[in-house]
């Protein structure tokens, strides 16, 4: 199967809004991915999805409810500080070498964001890096035009 990370925001936009294209994203990620996560990016979703601020929008147990889904359903991977290493100054946002990482450490296919930062990249080490719609858009018309897991 396709390796792919959905970094933070994609995951908290898929939390708060389930009929969001990153919503989609996810779906797709789950049904017919190999969709993978590391320690520090659960933990990383967990402090950013459980703001006070995104009250308004769903409580503190189904948020962390979301969390819980992400640690049974991605497969944890390990990110190797040589790998770390390889993508610190990549991008402009030191963060964003988290996600690299794991694409890196997973052999991933694709990299899912909503970081300008990052879709700047358009394509590292192998990895595609494309926002949420242009990921839902390829999926589909690779599983619609001819096999897709080869």
């Amino acid at each position: 199967m396709q390796g792919v990370v959905l970094d933070t925001n994609i995951l908290v936009s898929a939390a708060l809004w389930p009929t969001s294209v990153p919503a989609q994203a996810l779906q797709i990620a789950v049904a017919r991915m190999n969709w993978v996560c590391s320690d520090e990016s659960v933990q990383e979703l967990q402090a950013v999805l459980l703001r006070p601020k995104f009250e308004r929008w769903a409580p503190a147990t189904l948020r962390q409810s979301f969390v819980d889904f992400v640690r049974r359903h991605a497969e944890p991977t390990l990110v190797l500080p040589e790998q770390l290493a390889v993508a610190r100054g990549v991008c402009r946002d030191p963060d964003d070498a988290l996600f690299l990482a794991l694409a890196l450490a997973a052999d991933a296919r694709w990299l899912v964001s909503g970081d300008e930062d990052l879709l700047t990249l358009q394509h590292w080490q192998g990895v595609r890096i494309v926002d949420a719609a242009q990921f839902v858009r390829e999926i589909n018309t690779l599983m619609r035009d001819g096999p897709f897991f080869t």
